[in-house]
């Protein structure tokens, strides 16, 4: 069973014991709507928020890991075939390693910084359009009349049980926070038709807040790839990753969307 089909299962059987919506006219329906607009209003301070700083010691141990990677690095011969394999070859290679190594300034070499709007070869990527995360329940929600969703323990089961899953499918822990906040503060609140089916609505609004989250990000695939295309020169995207992280599958499914853009897709492993 899978992710959407779990969640509006247990949806659905809430929604059965009628534990998720109050009368209009309720008390639950007036804290329902004052939490809503608290949320609403949070989510807009979250827009112009500067992003969190990292936690500490996050710099040092970034640090420790690209000297660790440099160093690896540094070690990995030119092309392994051409080493010497009997045992005075190899002492001869080490004396004139040290000796290489001894003209070489200690000094560290200082790099550029990395810049994020750049790939690995130094093609420039197109930049995004800053997306927000926004759930619309469409037709379901009136004006006026309705029952009214109410943060109730079932709604937070719910929605803490849709965490768990999202962070076990190994999304962002950011994004994971960006959906959960957008789906609180578009359900709670909300005032639904009467015939609003109201499992599917739920449903309908994870779809879309996960929707909202695929269009954001810092850089453009589609526009990049054209950009790169525009230049007459093969695009080449590697897939890097250790076993079972889906890089096949992710693969399969970007060949499907250039293929779908007009573009020309060989594959090699």
């Amino acid at each position: 069973m899978g992710l959407f089909d779990r969640f509006k299962k247990r949806a659905e059987k809430a929604v059965d014991e009628e534990e998720f919506t109050v009368e209009e006219d309720s008390i639950e329906a007036e804290e329902a709507l004052i939490q809503r607009r608290q949320l609403m209003e949070a989510m807009e301070r979250a827009k112009d928020a500067p992003p969190p700083p990292p936690p500490p010691g996050f710099e040092t141990f970034k640090e420790e890991v690209e000297e660790q990677w440099d160093d690896f690095v540094e070690e990995l011969p030119d092309d392994p075939f051409s080493q010497p394999v009997d045992k005075k070859s190899r002492k001869k290679a080490v004396r004139a390693a040290s000796v290489a190594a001894a003209k070489t300034s200690d000094e560290p070499e200082e790099k550029p910084p990395h810049d994020r709007m750049r790939s690995t070869t130094g093609r420039a990527l197109v930049a995004t359009d800053k997306v927000a995360i926004k759930v619309d329940l469409g037709e379901s929600e009136v004006k006026r009349g309705g029952r009214i969703i109410a943060s109730s323990k079932v709604l937070d089961e719910i929605l803490e049980e849709l965490e768990t899953d999202l962070l076990m499918a190994d999304m962002g822990h950011t994004a994971v926070e960006e959906v959960m906040t957008a789906l609180r503060g578009s359900l709670i609140g909300a005032r639904l038709g009467r015939k609003a089916e109201l499992a599917d609505v739920i449903d309908e609004a994870l779809r879309k807040a996960l929707l909202d989250l695929l269009e954001s990000g810092y850089w453009d695939f589609d526009k990049t790839v054209k950009s790169f295309a525009a230049e007459a020169t093969p695009v080449s995207i590697m897939m890097v990753g250790v076993n079972g992280t889906g890089k096949t599958t992710t693969t399969a499914k970007i060949a499907h969307r250039l293929q779908q853009n007009g573009y020309s897709v060989v594959l090699a492993a």
